[in-house]
């Protein structure tokens, strides 16, 4: 008996931000790479992506701002990045939400780290 497939999805929220077809291919390709990398870690998940616009333009390029929330059986993790240019700025919160996860995964597999972690931020415990 096989078992279904899980998938990682995305979901796309704009705000006043136009995308063509090749920023979105662009988007959607960095992503692949992204859950193909982590997919036997999160096995399955939800990408909600929102981006907008500032109303600050450079050079004819407008501030936008992206927030990732991404929810898993593995918890959730969020990031945002602004930039100018819908890809510069999808990288950028991509990134962080990146590090994010590798922080995690750490934090999971080293309880020493963990501890050392979790005293750094002063964290309430009195057990560390």
């Amino acid at each position: 008996m096989e078992t279904p497939k899980q998938q990682i999805k995305i979901e796309f929220s704009v705000k006043g931000v136009g995308i063509d077809s090749i920023q979105r291919s662009y988007i959607m390709g960095d992503f692949e790479v992204f859950s193909k990398k982590y997919q036997k870690i999160l096995e399955s998940g939800t990408l909600f992506v929102y981006m907008k616009t500032h109303g600050t333009n450079y050079k004819g390029e407008q501030l936008i701002h992206c927030r990732l929330q991404f929810r898993t059986r593995k918890g959730s993790f969020f990031s945002s990045g602004e930039g100018y240019g819908v890809e510069a700025t999808f990288q950028t919160a991509l990134s962080r939400l990146e590090r994010q996860l590798l922080r995690s995964q750490e934090l999971a597999h080293e309880p020493e780290y963990a501890k050392k972690y979790l005293r750094r931020i002063e964290f309430p415990n009195t057990e560390l």
